[in-house]
């Protein structure tokens, strides 16, 4: 939930992606576990349960269709071993 629900940075920067509500609200509805802007934008991302990152980027690329925009998207596991120093 901790990922959907930023009250403070979200809000602000939503307003620069055309359809934000509607894409998360896609995006959860798909399944996803949470839904938000990445870093500063224009990147949006979804936290998904396993072999459910396809159907959620497919819906979230629709809404983006809705929108009139085109989209790319990725689906990657979240490292296990943390952060780490790298020479």
């Amino acid at each position: 939930r901790g990922a959907s629900w930023d009250f403070i940075v979200e809000p602000a920067r939503a307003k620069l992606i055309p359809g934000f509500d509607r894409l998360k609200k896609r995006a959860l509805d798909a399944g996803a576990y949470g839904f938000s802007i990445s870093g500063a934008g224009p990147s949006v991302f979804a936290l998904s349960p396993p072999k459910k990152g396809e159907t959620i980027a497919k819906a979230v690329a629709e809404a983006f269709g809705e929108e009139g925009l085109e989209s790319s998207h990725g689906c990657y596991k979240i490292g296990k071993e943390g952060a780490m120093v790298v020479r």
